[in-house]
């Protein structure tokens, strides 16, 4: 078995003796409706697959900084990580996620995080493709502008991050390989930003 495909209502017991029995695993990901009941404890034990590349936590909302941090110290190979209203998780976190330098992938909407952790990810995390900042009401222009520093990015949403003016999506002018860029809910961004992208 190399992908597991759980429900969001696995316990912290149930992941760890399925990530025993199946130490290969590449891709896991949490998939079904409601939130789900995995905390720290269980990302602990997904620590320990190693050759993971695809962990998709989406609705896990009891995970912290704390888990994020050990899941991501561990599976360095990390290429997609689905952090999806994973909205205990704050700059902390992010900063330990920018350590991952095959990273293509990342959804952060909902999370916590600011201009801070947008920089650190921007910074690091040079092999990104995909972007998700939605409902990340505390990322301003800052934040954006150094996205724009991420060549490599070809799909940023900045749904309802609502601090975000035509100062930041004018800096996005500079990403060569942007195709997909969603400003829905930005409501500060106005027809002169998004000529300037043009």
């Amino acid at each position: 078995v190399t992908r597991l495909v759980l429900s969001p209502q696995t316990t912290d017991e149930a992941v760890g003796n399925l990530v025993r029995r199946f130490p290969t695993v590449v891709s896991l990901e949490f998939k079904g409706s409601g939130y789900g009941v995995l905390t720290d404890q269980g990302l602990r034990a997904v620590s320990s697959l190693a050759s993971l590349t695809f962990l998709d936590l989406r609705w896990c909302n009891k995970v912290t900084d704390e888990g994020v941090r050990a899941v991501v110290s561990s599976c360095t190979a990390l290429k997609t990580l689905n952090l999806h209203w994973c909205d205990k998780v704050t700059d902390e976190g992010v900063r330990a996620v920018s350590s991952l330098p095959a990273l293509t992938f990342l959804d952060l909407t909902g999370s916590k995080v600011t201009d801070e952790g947008v920089r650190a990810v921007a910074s690091s995390c040079t092999a990104l493709k995909t972007l998700n900042l939605r409902y990340c009401y505390k990322v301003t222009d800052e934040g954006v502008k150094a996205v724009s520093s991420c060549t490599a990015l070809t799909a940023l949403n900045l749904q309802q991050c609502i601090q975000v003016t035509d100062v930041g999506v004018r800096a996005l002018s500079s990403l060569p390989a942007l195709t997909s860029l969603d400003l829905r809910y930005c409501d500060k961004v106005t027809a002169a930003g998004v000529q300037a992208l043009r």
